[in-house]
């Protein structure tokens, strides 16, 4: 069996395990209450994560960036 990983997969999976640390952080810090930072802290963590999706995998229009979008709209 041949296990080679190309580095591009490699990134997106060590991007996603550091967002996923990040958003267990998060979740146990949330406030009980509306907070203005914490809410732009989760946007812009939201750009991040989508840019560097979009800049690894190459994609044009498909689901994820329509995805992306209207979950941006809610």
């Amino acid at each position: 069996m041949n296990f080679v990983i190309n580095k591009t997969k490699l990134l997106n999976y060590v991007i996603n395990i550091i967002f996923c640390f990040v958003s267990l952080i998060l979740f146990i810090n949330a406030p009980d209450d509306y907070s203005f930072l914490f809410c732009f802290v989760i946007f812009i963590l939201f750009l991040i994560q989508n840019l560097c999706y979009f800049y690894l995998n190459n994609e044009g229009v498909g689901f994820e960036s329509l995805f992306m979008i209207s979950f941006m709209m809610c």
